[in-house]
């Protein structure tokens, strides 16, 4: 019987590929040691596992690799202080590696790994996770990074592994796919409110791109992904449809926004979930 140790994420083949050394292992093995390489779903059902995934996804939704120079690889997450000490204790730490807090004001600042970054840098970017690009600001011929979500084509192929993984009733597999879904929603759940206080539209924001081709596709990738998540009825019906997508042309920074957009159902389907994936705040 297929299981979800046979569907592979990562290969050690593919890791060291991204090394210009002759020896790349020296500087991976690090990954061998802790069972994390070759990667595959089940190793991310571990509790290293498990913290890899929210280095892997909160980097890749809230950060970026630092991509200076030889540091090019090593991850880091941005967020309130509060945010950033939650994630460390309550997941990061399983990973049994160095995080170094650098702080942008009193309130925000980034959490970056500080031990191996190269190691599970380059791991974290074989999954999918894209590494920004600098292009040249002509106004003071200084370096500015272009966002990750101006090239982004699909989600990282990591999330399509995990739900396109077998057997689809294995509780381990259910319990990423959902891990995967609450931080998505918790980083790109939005509220857009016209006309007046009553009137809003709930979306999950996504990435810009160049084009409206590339903005359909990634909107297409978070469809499958969440489809994947949540089923609704006795047939298993798809709870999010083609009809829910809408890019959005933003003049301004002459880019293609692709959203999400939440009907009541869909609302209702996620706030009435066990486990809790969206709460209901009353506010009087």
């Amino acid at each position: 019987m297929v299981g979800l140790e046979d569907t592979v994420i990562v290969t050690e083949r593919q890791l060291a590929s991204l090394y210009l050394t002759e020896d790349p292992e020296r500087y991976y093995s690090i990954l061998k040691e802790m069972g994390l390489l070759p990667l595959t779903v089940k190793t991310l059902t571990t509790e290293r596992g498990k913290a890899l995934l929210h280095l892997a996804t909160w980097a890749y939704l809230s950060g970026a690799f630092k991509n200076r120079k030889k540091r090019k690889f090593t991850p880091r997450i941005s967020g309130n202080k509060e945010f950033l000490d939650y994630l460390l204790e309550t997941y990061l730490n399983n990973l049994d590696q160095r995080f170094r807090y650098s702080k942008r004001n009193e309130k925000s600042g980034e959490l970056i790994l500080a031990e191996n970054g190269g190691a599970f840098g380059r791991l974290i970017h074989a999954m999918g996770v894209p590494i920004p690009e600098y292009v040249p600001n002509l106004e003071d011929n200084s370096g500015r990074r272009l966002k990750k979500s101006a090239y982004d084509n699909t989600l990282p192929h990591y999330f399509l592994d995990i739900v396109r993984s077998s057997p689809k009733s294995d509780p381990l597999r259910k319990d990423l796919l959902y891990t995967l879904a609450s931080i998505l929603l918790k980083d790109r759940l939005k509220i857009y409110t016209y006309g007046n206080v009553y009137k809003k539209q709930i979306y999950l924001q996504l990435n810009r791109h160049s084009t409206e081709e590339t903005a359909r596709n990634y909107a297409l990738s978070v469809l499958e992904f969440l489809n994947g998540v949540f089923r609704v009825g006795t047939n298993h019906q798809n709870l999010f449809q083609e009809e829910n997508i809408a890019i959005r042309l933003d003049k301004h920074k002459k880019s293609y926004e692709s959203r999400l957009y939440l009907t009541k159902f869909q609302l209702g389907h996620l706030v009435s979930r066990d486990p809790t994936i969206l709460g209901v705040h009353v506010s009087y």
